[in-house]
């Protein structure tokens, strides 16, 4: 154990740094009471790649370290520099792995030990801990193979084992190679090489020596321009001759981002895949310029282009498919939730248009001509907030600018609101089972009428009609003249600002949901119907925190539409509950994750999960969030005084 000098050192040091600063006193004291001093001169490895950690993680409590990786041609990557509070060596302890990095001394350098163990018993009592450290990991795996990522690349070393597909790039898509792969010997005349390709209808053949491991391409552009170009004579000139050389080596399964740029730095069309990524090893497997062109129509920007150009429902409908393939894997790949939202709310942004433009010319080839008038299709709930991943129910709304009262305008668009709905439902999207769609005639009216029902939820709140109104107040536009939807917005706002009483009934319907423990720490599962004993992870998890973070963006007049983005600008906001709302924002984005992988898996709304299939650490996780939401419903119950309303 340290004196108690070193001792108060190490409390006033670590207490300045996340995630120690979470910890109480008493946690915090009984950490520094087992931690060591080790000191490392410059240039000192601290630990190797490759090798299995030993009983202690490391913090740096003076000058700085270099983590580094080598690439297969055994170059090493500088990936990341550590200083002082940052911890080192965890990863691999919670991983159950090896090292994924080498640790240097970039300076004279005093590190903590810290046994596995004490840091063990943290986290599964400290969400906050736990919550940062997943957080943490996860944002330093995909920067440290980003800079590994761009470093192979470049140098035509592309290891898909390196380039992890959480590096960052714009696509994230792996692509399988061709397992069937015909070869020659570099001495095979031309004549027979070019009947081998016939013979089984290809385009290319990997040259490889008498152990199977490739020394060239041959392709039917090689024949065109060095067979009949340069005049040789296919019965006594060999492939050696005539072959592209060297065959540029890839492991299994690179990513398509990192085949784009090598194509672009060696000029060439075909890539062999081997066993290690090496030209010393066996060939498995070839991918060409083809298969990269054929796995970018899955790709982001491809898929949303081709749902701007479908010309009817079932190319809409065959599109919105290949995004639900593309949705399970980067969530399997654990693509950063901010980024799979933003895609998928893009996608359904270009979908919702495009219905339109579609239901649009149905009305025309009926005689019908769209009015004059502005109009602006809003979507409401979680797809208003950018957060529906899965194609759950639809909630809509319509509003149109129809100064005049005009029964026509007010008719057309109706007709409008039911084709687009229609078509949504024949893309795979449920209709609404509360009838908040545009194709309600109730939920598709004048800007006029919006704000008179907006005038009589916020100036004459009766809390059972809020409740089922709450969905409205997350509208965003998302096709038409959207200074509708900015003037409706403008207007909600001045009359919460007017009307502040509003406020505390809003609050009180944010806390409808308590957190889902019992007294003796079980879940809370539904006790009766079609989901008995399931956990309701939509209404007893998701929904406490989307609505306190609505009710307190009215609060502060935020306009963020997502949650995320809402908790974000709180942080910023409120410095004092910053470290709280940070902690909201990451367990929300780990409940979207585990909402989408559960239906995607089930093939349902992965609203009611069965928590017998979670994993321990699942459940760990769940029961810390549930904590963070007890105390973020203790600060709106105070804030708003909700327990006057009862």
């Amino acid at each position: 154990m340290p004196s108690e000098v070193i001792l108060a050192n190490a409390i006033h040091f670590l207490e300045r740094f996340q995630p120690f600063s979470f910890l109480g006193e008493v946690d915090l004291r009984g950490l520094c009471q087992h931690l060591k001093v080790q000191y490392f001169e410059e240039g000192e490895m601290i630990f190797v790649e490759g090798m299995s950690p030993e009983k202690e993680f490391f913090i740096v409590q003076k000058g700085a370290v270099d983590l580094v990786q080598k690439t297969q041609s055994g170059e090493e990557v500088l990936v990341d520099v550590v200083g002082e509070g940052d911890i080192i060596g965890l990863r691999a302890f919670l991983a159950k792995g090896a090292y994924a990095t080498s640790c240097r001394a970039k300076e004279d350098v005093l590190l903590y030990l810290c046994p596995f163990h004490i840091i063990a018993d943290l986290l599964a009592r400290h969400q906050q801990l736990a919550l940062f450290v997943a957080t943490h990991f996860a944002e330093k795996l995909i920067m440290r193979a980003e800079k590994l990522q761009e470093f192979t690349t470049w140098r035509g070393e592309i290891n898909s084992d390196q380039l992890n597909p959480r590096a960052g790039y714009s696509d994230f898509q792996l692509i399988n190679s061709k397992k069937t792969v015909i070869t020659c010997l570099p001495e095979t005349s031309i004549r027979d090489a070019a009947s081998l390709m016939n013979q089984h209808q290809i385009g290319s053949l990997v040259v490889t020596d008498k152990a199977q491991k490739p020394v060239g391409v041959i392709t039917d552009a090689d024949f065109r321009r060095k067979v009949v170009g340069e005049n040789l004579d296919v019965n006594q000139d060999i492939i050696a001759n005539c072959m592209s050389a060297p065959a540029i080596t890839i492991s299994e399964n690179p990513t398509i981002s990192s085949l784009i740029l090598a194509m672009g730095k060696h000029k060439i069309r075909h890539f062999v895949v081997t066993e290690d990524g090496s030209a010393q090893s066996k060939v498995t497997g070839i991918i060409s310029e083809r298969d990269i062109v054929v796995a970018l129509g899955n790709n982001p920007l491809a898929l949303i282009k081709e749902i701007q150009q479908a010309t009817d429902v079932s190319t809409l409908k065959l599109t919105r498919d290949k995004v639900e393939k593309l949705l399970t894997n980067y969530l399997k790949q654990e693509i950063s939730v901010g980024f799979v939202t933003s895609f998928i709310t893009e996608v359904n942004d270009a979908l919702i248009a495009r219905a339109i433009d579609l239901a649009k010319n149905e009305l025309a080839d009926k005689g019908l001509a769209t009015p004059s008038e502005d109009y602006c299709w809003l979507s409401l709930g979680s797809e208003g907030r950018k957060e529906q991943l899965l194609r759950t129910d639809l909630d809509n709304a319509l509003l149109f600018f129809n100064p005049h009262e005009d029964e026509s305008v007010a008719s057309y668009f109706q007709e409008l609101g039911k084709n687009v709905v229609d078509i949504l439902v024949k893309c795979g999207f449920q209709k609404c089972p509360g009838e908040i769609m545009a194709s309600n005639p109730r939920w598709c009216v004048s800007l006029k009428q919006w704000k008179t029902y907006f005038n009589e939820w916020i100036l004459e709140p009766d809390p059972n009609a809020l409740m089922h109104a709450n969905i409205f107040f997350d509208f965003r536009a998302v096709q038409g003249e959207k200074a509708l939807a900015e003037d409706l917005k403008s207007h909600v706002f001045a009359l919460i600002k007017m009307a502040k009483s509003f406020l505390n009934f809003f609050a009180g319907n944010a806390l409808q949901n308590p957190p889902p423990l019992s007294l003796f720490r079980n879940f809370v599962v539904e006790k009766k119907g079609e989901h008995l004993n399931e956990f309701d992870i939509k209404a007893r998890a998701m929904m406490p925190i989307s609505d306190g973070a609505r009710i307190l963006a009215y609060y502060d007049e935020i306009r963020a539409e997502s949650t995320m983005e809402r908790l974000d600008a709180l942080a910023r906001l409120e410095e004092n509950q910053a470290g709280l709302f940070e902690e909201l924002k990451m367990a929300y984005g780990m409940l979207v994750r585990l909402r989408a992988l559960h239906g995607l898996r089930n093939n349902n709304s992965g609203r009611y999960i069965d928590i017998g299939n979670l994993n321990k650490l699942e459940r760990q996780n769940l029961k810390h969030i549930f904590k963070t939401i007890g105390e973020f419903q203790t600060l709106i119950r105070v804030r708003f005084q909700t327990d006057l309303l009862r």
